[in-house]
């Protein structure tokens, strides 16, 4: 009895997944050899609350009519008059890839419609020099729950504010992951890698895959606080990141006020510190954080210079300031130039015209090079 009730369960899935209630049935169509079964008819027919079921189709007949006209959709082949059904393809398993903090970020969900395709930017820490990207399918919120599919690795890297990672899903079911790492405001492309990931190798049977999706519903609230709180982790993350880096904007950061600027900076590095020393925070932790630093978002913008003038007169106090300690430094190494060429001319009464002509010349040198420097 345990299996036959495991099959209801699967037409129950199917219509959850599909978004549907019973009543939005129009008919219950049997295919397949185990669709003969009177105990599964009956099961089927209580399921949709009596309604009758469609048993004048050849069960067998219709799975190889289907599987042909697939294989003919597919093929671009035989009578055209075959291409006009629509036949669906979708993920039988979420697939993603693992982040920093040890969970899945999901980019082509359990059920999509095939071809399909994700990208999204992932921001990097400086310090980050290789980047290990970790493919999985499966249903786990954690990682190492799941099937890891594959994993290629982007290494020698300088800074790079933002990473893409790509996954395709081809009508072959074929997985193609990529990842290219930009640096600087045009987002320059400095490293690139993909993998393949085919249905021959690695991947689940449908026993497995029916397993793990059972396991995903027996722990779904338990995966749905889980959800929560890497999505407010990965928000903060990324909000943090990108602040960084458009403070470190040359256009954008010369018009907060200094002073604001650098306890925006710190605070941002605090906030990035916190999370990685607490990678197992509650979500309403990591919200929490994340209103905190919005608030300091906020208060920078009442801080820009949105006015011409004002901008302006920044820009010429900068430069005054930076021409007054130019001019201090220039007078300072003229004045330790000029000193030691008066000792020498006291120790060198008697040296020759050539000699006191090229400290003249020396002494020049030295002045003429600073004076160009209080220029810059």
């Amino acid at each position: 009895m345990d299996l036959f009730r495991r099959c209801m369960s699967a037409v129950d899935k199917c219509l959850r997944d599909a978004k549907m209630d019973m009543s939005s049935v129009h008919d219950v169509v049997l295919v397949g050899g185990s669709t003969r079964i009177p105990k599964v008819q009956e099961l089927l027919q209580d399921l949709f609350n009596g309604k009758e079921l469609c048993k004048s189709m050849n069960t067998d007949e219709a799975v190889s009519r289907g599987a042909s006209v697939h294989a003919a959709i597919l093929s671009a082949k035989g009578n055209k008059k075959v291409w006009d059904p629509l036949v669906l393809d979708v993920t039988p398993l979420s697939v993603g890839m693992e982040t920093l903090s040890g969970f899945v970020s999901v980019f082509i969900p359990r059920n999509t419609v095939i071809p399909a395709k994700k990208v999204l930017d992932f921001p990097m820490s400086d310090d980050k020099r290789s980047l290990l990207i970790r493919v999985y399918e499966g249903e786990e919120m954690r990682a190492g729950a799941n099937n890891l599919l594959g994993k290629f690795e982007l290494s020698g890297l300088s800074y790079a504010p933002q990473t893409t990672v790509s996954f395709d899903i081809d009508a072959d079911g074929i997985l193609n992951v990529s990842a290219e790492v930009k640096t600087g405001p045009t987002g320059t492309t400095i490293q690139m890698n993909t993998i393949t990931v085919k249905n021959d190798k690695g991947r689940l049977s449908e026993k497995q895959i029916r397993r793990m999706v059972q396991k995903a519903e027996s722990y779904k609230s338990e995966a749905q606080e889980l959800a929560k709180m890497a999505e407010a982790k990965n928000a903060l993350e990324t909000y943090a990141y990108n602040a960084r880096n458009t403070l470190k904007d040359v256009k954008i950061g010369k018009k907060i006020l200094p002073a604001y600027k650098e306890k925006m900076e710190d605070a941002i590095e605090l906030t990035i510190q916190w999370v990685d020393g607490n990678q197992l925070a509650t979500a309403y932790e990591f919200e929490d954080k994340m209103k905190e630093l919005e608030r300091m978002v906020q208060e920078a913008e009442q801080y820009k210079f949105e006015d011409q003038e004002l901008e302006k007169m920044v820009e010429a106090k900068n430069a005054l300031k930076k021409y007054a300690y130019n001019t201090r430094n220039a007078v300072r190494e003229i004045e330790y130039a000029a000193e030691q060429t008066i000792q020498w001319l006291d120790g060198s009464q008697l040296a020759k015209a050539e000699e006191f002509e090229g400290k003249m010349k020396e002494l020049e040198g030295i002045c003429n090079l600073f004076i160009s420097k209080m220029n810059h």
